[in-house]
């Protein structure tokens, strides 16, 4: 008679192989198995109403999001249809080297690729708007980002963590943000959005009003 199963419930369930979901179950938290190192089995039954499984990644059919993966594949394609992906869904998915986001998605949640350490390139598709806080983090492989205009809220320290990335696209005319020398400011709110500068000495610019959470988080060159 199991009808949630909340998050963080697995949490440290390195000895975990297996997992079995009932079908009373209509409610699970985005990345319950991100820290389920040793998951390799999480069994539904076919006719489950509200969830499904595919290639090791747990979909919420009608919220049409990525719930949570365990895969230890290196390319992942996210079907078309989906249109967001969870809070951590993807978070300590060591092996991940790249991943196929479709253009139906239009979120992706706090810490959703937060330890994804081999992933090296993603391309956010149109008409995503919203990335949440930390979304990135230590994804210590990642070097290049393609961002779309369409993105008009972005979570703190989005890039905390990230040493070697050393280019965001972000296009000249975004209303939103921009980008000086590596660092990530909401125009409108006139913040600090998060940094991704290797440089010892950084100025800044006059008018922004607030350094978000972790803006300068694991910045280790930095001086002055």
């Amino acid at each position: 008679k199991v009808t949630t199963i909340e998050n963080d419930i697995f949490k440290y369930g390195n000895y975990i192989s297996s997992i079995e979901i009932p079908d009373s179950v209509e409610k699970i938290y985005s990345g319950v198995f991100s820290t389920c190192q040793s998951l390799v089995s999480v069994t539904l039954s076919e006719n489950n109403e509200n969830f499904a499984i595919i290639d090791n990644i747990l979909y919420n059919k009608k919220e049409k999001s990525v719930v949570s993966c365990f895969s230890t594949k290196e390319n992942i394609v996210i079907p078309y249809g989906i249109e967001k992906i969870g809070n951590k869904a993807f978070a300590y998915c060591d092996s991940l080297v790249s991943l196929t986001i479709p253009d139906t998605v239009v979120e992706i949640g706090d810490e959703a690729f937060v330890f994804c350490k081999a992933i090296s390139v993603i391309n956010i598709p149109n008409f995503i708007n919203k990335i949440g806080a930390f979304a990135f983090n230590h994804c210590k492989s990642l070097k290049t980002l393609t961002m779309p205009n369409t993105v008009n809220v972005i979570g703190d320290g989005v890039f905390a963590g990230c040493s070697l990335l050393k280019n965001v696209d972000f296009s000249e005319d975004n209303e939103n943000f921009v980008i000086i020398d590596n660092i990530l400011y909401n125009k409108t709110e006139r913040t600090v959005v998060s940094c991704f500068s290797d440089k010892k000495n950084i100025v800044i610019p006059a008018g922004i009003e607030r350094i978000c959470k972790k803006a300068f988080a694991y910045c280790d060159s930095l001086v002055s």
